[in-house]
């Protein structure tokens, strides 16, 4: 009984979360900095998640490229939790 409600209430706080963010998603869009909007964004669901993020080694100082090949959908969230990105799509 206990573990059914930690999850639902697990489940609740990330639909407040995503909801919350579709209005910063529209004020990112017009702001200097959207990277650091959806950074904020990112830590906030990954904490709800409860996961450890675990940086090990230097962030790039300057403009850097990253390609990758996804093995989770949570490739994105702990990659723009990590550094402040933006994302192109080869589509």
């Amino acid at each position: 009984m206990i573990a059914e409600l930690r999850r639902f209430v697990r489940v609740l706080r990330v639909f407040l979360h995503i909801l919350a963010g579709l209005p910063v998603a529209l004020i990112a869009a017009s702001s200097r900095h959207p990277e650091r909007m959806a950074q904020f964004w990112f830590r906030g669901l990954i904490q709800i998640l409860n996961l450890k993020l675990d940086i090990k080694g230097q962030r790039p100082a300057q403009a850097a490229l990253l390609a990758g090949n996804h093995v989770s959908w949570l490739d994105i969230a702990v990659v723009v939790a990590a550094h402040p990105v933006i994302f192109v799509s080869k589509a």
